[in-house]
C-alpha cells in the first residue's frame, strides 16, 4: 500500500469515528505522523515543528505567526519606536479577525468533508499527471457538480443565510485588511 492511500484510510477512518472534517482530520493524523511517513505534497515541514498543540482549527498563520509576530514588535517597541507597540496591537487584533473567520468558515463547510476531499484528490491528480489526467478530472468535476447541486437543495442556510454570512465574512476581511493597513502605515513611519 502506498503512503497516499495508507493516509487516506487513517483520515477516513478518523472522520467516521470523531465527525470531523477531511482537513482537520488529515491535521491530526499528520500531527502525530512518525517522522518515517512520507508527508504529502503541500503540507508544509514547519507543521511538526509547530506540534499540534500550536495548530489550531482556525488557522497557523492566525493563531502562531501574527502573535509570534506581535510579541516581536511590542518587545522592540522600547528600543527603537513606541509606535511599535501600537502596530503590535493591531496585528493582534487583525489576527483574532482572521480566526473568527476562519471559524466562520469551517463550521459552514462542516458538511463538506467529502466535497473538500474530492476536490483536493482532484487538485493532486492535475499536479501530478497534468493533461494525461483531463478524463479522471471531467468524471471528478462531474462528481464534484453532482455534490454541489445536493449540497444546494438542503443547505440549510438558504440563500438570504448565505448572503449574510458572506456579508459577515467580507466585513471581517475589510476590518481585518485595514487593521493591517494601519499597522504597516504605523511600521513605516517607525523606519
Amino acid at each position: 500500500m502506498t503512503q497516499q492511500k495508507k493516509l487516506k484510510q487513517l483520515i477516513r477512518a478518523r472522520m467516521a469515528k470523531t465527525g470531523e472534517t477531511c482537513t482537520t482530520a488529515r491535521r491530526h493524523i499528520l500531527a502525530h505522523a512518525p517522522d518515517e511517513v512520507q508527508l504529502p505534497t503541500g503540507v508544509l515541514p514547519a507543521y511538526t515543528a509547530f506540534g499540534p498543540r500550536q495548530h489550531h482549527d482556525s488557522g497557523l498563520v492566525a493563531h502562531v505567526l501574527r502573535p509570534v509576530y506581535a510579541q516581536f514588535l511590542e518587545e522592540a517597541a522600547p528600543l527603537l519606536d513606541d509606535r511599535l507597540a501600537d502596530a503590535a496591537a493591531l496585528i493582534r487584533q487583525s489576527g483574532r479577525g482572521w480566526s473568527q473567520l476562519a471559524t466562520l468558515a469551517q463550521d459552514t463547510a462542516s458538511g463538506l468533508g467529502a466535497y473538500i476531499e474530492l476536490a483536493e484528490e482532484r487538485l493532486e491528480l492535475m499536479f501530478s499527471r497534468g493533461p494525461d489526467a483531463a478524463p479522471e478530472v471531467r468524471e471528478m468535476n462531474a462528481r464534484l457538480d453532482a455534490m454541489t447541486a445536493d449540497y444546494a437543495a438542503t443547505d440549510p442556510l438558504g440563500d438570504s443565510g448565505r448572503a449574510e454570512l458572506f456579508e459577515a465574512m467580507a466585513d471581517l476581511v475589510d476590518a481585518c485588511a485595514e487593521q493591517e493597513r494601519q499597522a504597516v502605515q504605523l511600521l513605516r513611519a517607525a523606519a
